[in-house]
């Protein structure tokens, strides 16, 4: 999914994704257009409902600040994850 210009709308089809498909471990989806808002619902969809991820790739998003803050609380209950790129621009 990298470069997809994927938005905000486009991370609660993915979380839908994810919960119907547990073998998908890795998603990478750099350099697309998720802002604070999507970093929300990726924090409340993605990682608190998937179990299975282990490698999630968010480089060169517009998150903001308080986007990753949302992810970061997220993963004080996720197990799965191992693997987090972040990089606010």
């Amino acid at each position: 999914l990298f470069g997809n210009a994927l938005t905000d709308p486009s991370i609660e089809t993915l979380g839908d994704i994810l919960e119907k498909s547990p073998q998908i471990v890795s998603v990478n989806l750099e350099y697309n257009q998720i802002s604070e808002r999507g970093a929300k619902r990726i924090a409340s969809r993605i990682l608190k409902a998937t179990t299975t991820l282990t490698k999630l790739n968010l480089y060169c998003n517009p998150l903001t600040g308080k986007g990753v803050i949302h992810i970061a609380k997220a993963l004080k209950k996720n197990n799965s994850l191992n693997t987090l790129g972040i990089v606010v621009p």
